[in-house]
Order: C-alpha cells, then sequence, then structure tokens
C-alpha cells in the first residue's frame, strides 16, 4: 500500500547545468550522479500537491499545497540493473506539519516557507507563477508553455527530467531508498522567467549550489498526474 497518494499538478522546471564537484557531496551512499551526454543537470521544480491522503486517509487543511524544490539526478546499482531517480538539496512547502512528516517519515530535507502557486491557461498556452519566501531569501519563477503537451521518448533529456521512478536519502550514514509511480508526464517546452537574486539563492542552497543556478538552460512544463509514493527503506 502506498504511503503517500496525490495529484502532482502544474509542474515547471527550470534546469541548470552544473559542475558535478558541487552535488557528489550530497549523494547518499551507493548512489552516483545521473548524467546527460556528460552534462550534470540540477531542476527548481515548482507545483501544487492536490487530494494528498497518507496511508488513505486525508489530512483537514494539508489536502492542498505548494511545493517549490531544488532537486539533481542520480543513479544506483542493483542485481535488477540501474534504478534512475532524484535527490533533494532542499523542498519549500507552507505546511509545517506536511515539512516535519516528510523529514520524520522520508529525512528529506523540507522546509517551511510562506508560497503562492498561480496557474492560468487556455487552449493554446499555460502560464504559471510560483514563490516562497522564507525567513531569510525569497524565491519565483514563470513558465509560458505552449499546449498541448506529449511525452517525450525514451533516452531523451525531457524523459529523464521528467520521468523518475526513485527517490534517495540519508539518513545516519545509510542510504534510504523510496518508490514514486506516476504514469510518464507529458511535457512542453516553457519560456522562463526569474525572479529572484544571487544573495538569495546563496541564503537558500549555500554559496557552491547557489552560485550554480544562473543561466537556465531549459525549461518544461507538465500538467503532471496522480502519484503513489511508497515507504522508504534502508539500502
Amino acid at each position: 500500500m502506498p504511503f503517500l497518494t496525490a495529484t502532482w499538478h502544474s509542474l515547471s522546471l527550470l534546469n541548470f547545468i552544473v559542475d558535478p564537484a558541487v552535488l557528489k557531496p550530497h549523494l547518499p551512499v551507493g548512489t552516483e550522479l545521473d548524467t546527460y551526454h556528460g552534462d550534470t543537470y540540477m531542476s527548481l521544480v515548482a507545483f501544487h500537491w492536490q487530494d494528498t491522503r497518507v496511508l488513505g486517509l486525508s489530512v483537514p487543511f494539508h489536502r492542498h499545497f505548494e511545493e517549490l524544490n531544488l532537486r539533481f539526478y542520480a543513479r544506483r546499482k542493483t542485481n535488477d540493473g540501474w534504478r534512475h531517480g532524484v535527490v533533494f538539496v532542499k523542498e519549500l512547502v507552507p505546511r509545517r506539519a506536511v515539512a516535519a512528516l516528510a523529514r520524520w517519515v522520508y529525512s528529506e530535507p523540507f522546509q517551511h516557507a510562506h508560497m503562492v502557486h498561480v496557474v492560468d491557461h487556455d487552449d493554446d498556452t499555460c502560464t504559471a507563477t510560483a514563490a516562497a519566501v522564507t525567513r531569510t531569501a525569497s524565491i519565483g519563477l514563470t513558465t509560458v508553455a505552449p499546449r498541448p503537451q506529449t511525452v517525450p521518448p525514451e533516452g531523451s533529456l525531457e524523459r529523464l527530467l521528467t520521468d523518475h521512478q526513485w527517490g534517495w536519502t540519508q539518513r545516519r550514514g545509510r542510504c534510504f531508498e523510496y518508490e514514486v509511480r506516476h504514469a510518464p508526464w507529458r511535457v512542453s517546452a516553457a519560456e522562463p522567467e526569474w525572479f529572484t537574486d544571487e544573495m538569495d539563492l546563496i541564503r537558500l542552497y549555500g554559496v557552491d549550489i547557489g552560485l550554480e543556478l544562473y543561466g537556465v538552460s531549459s525549461a518544461l512544463y507538465c500538467d503532471g498526474s496522480h502519484v503513489e509514493v511508497m515507504r522508504g527503506r534502508r539500502v
């Protein structure tokens, strides 16, 4: 039975090519960076949780909320081959209870923030704007994407950035792994716009990573889908 179920809706991704050296200290034991044609990517992802349930039960006032996360891409070798997934640097949400639950169950780096996520779309275009404000910094972004969207082909960069099945964290020196199940998302290329500055990025993510988050390599928009997040296990 999934530990969490929800719909991840209206996802905007700003993608950056970064120096792999800044990410290696963040890799959980037993994982390695997943690259595309030799390039290492990070993504800043804004989206909306809808109809969130824990073990099938909804929690009042915690079913619908925003998230803005920074993640990079990793893989882990198993007896069945490579597992491809993500490692999170930081995840911002507006619900303190959600942040506390995620830190406790998954050891994920969640932090409380004041947030807004607005989506406006018609038959031809979708415009999504997201912003987050913590005690020390603020960050915001907008993506403008054409419709309709298409499922990217296997082996494409867009598929790597949007279709990942695994997540990894580290707790007391051990790697924890959890599975995320969803259908491949339909994607469209987007035009991005930043609403932040270098110092805010440094305050949020540290000097090494913050300085990498300029010069957006690409931007994507996805409508999203229903997701199932399984309970984590030590590997």
